[in-house]
């Protein structure tokens, strides 16, 4: 009776939830598209196996510079200096992805920039925590690309993320413009709620009703040569 007859709180907070996993759902999805990369390079070594150090400036410096004699374009016009304290001015950039674990360890490698210190905060996106100054804007997810436990390395007693004592392998995307592209049909699907009598027999009290998500997307890497991996390890 409380259910027929006053406002439904419960179906808001599930609405919010559901657009949460919406959102890590399709995390995911474009993650694991992402993956597909064919241009890979390693923090050290010449494969996932050989992986063990975090990421560092030469990563990025190769990463960037791999998309530039590809011809790859930038997602991103530069931010211009200022004269506030403690803010620096961004190169035009790509966009990199990666996982949270990573976000840290980019935190601490030389010339990276917090979002909290840019020059100017027009187009920072949600998601965003800052720049290698000299042409990488990254974005980070928990859900982003990792290998638990991929190398043939062990890491027993080292201060880097392991899974049964090998080195779990985390991928970051950097990405130019065109690198992939999709058809996200907005009017099709959403939040899908039937009512306490949409259950027929099945419910023949009318004591259950049911909320749930759709959503149709298309996306595909259009130009593997604008799309460049960089596998690292990560520390605890």
């Amino acid at each position: 009776m409380v259910i027929s007859t006053q406002p439904d709180p419960q179906t808001t907070e599930n609405v919010e939830m559901l657009g949460e996993q919406m959102g890590r759902t399709f995390d995911q999805l474009y993650r694991d598209l992402l993956a597909t990369a064919t241009n890979v390079t390693w923090a050290n070594g010449t494969s996932t196996v050989t992986v063990t150090e975090i990421v560092d400036r030469n990563d990025l410096d190769r990463a960037y510079r791999a998309l530039r004699v590809r011809d790859a374009m930038t997602f991103t016009p530069m931010i211009m200096a200022s004269q506030n304290v403690g803010t620096s001015p961004i190169m035009p950039a790509y966009w990199g992805l990666c996982h949270e674990d990573v976000a840290f360890d980019l935190r601490h490698v030389d010339g990276f920039v917090l979002v909290s210190e840019y020059a100017g905060k027009q187009g920072v996106m949600e998601g965003e925590i800052g720049a290698d100054k000299n042409g990488i804007r990254f974005l980070s997810s928990s859900q982003g690309y990792k290998l638990a436990g991929a190398t043939g390395v062990t890491a027993a007693g080292t201060d880097k993320k392991n899974t049964s004592s090998f080195y779990d392998i985390y991928s970051i995307f950097v990405v130019g413009r065109d690198a992939t592209g999709g058809v996200n049909l907005d009017g099709q699907g959403g939040i899908i709620r039937k009512g306490l009598e949409s259950g027929g027999t099945s419910d023949a009290l009318e004591m259950r009703a049911t909320v749930g998500w759709k959503k149709y997307d298309a996306r595909a890497v259009l130009n593997q040569s604008f799309l460049q991996e960089v596998q690292v390890a990560a520390s605890l």
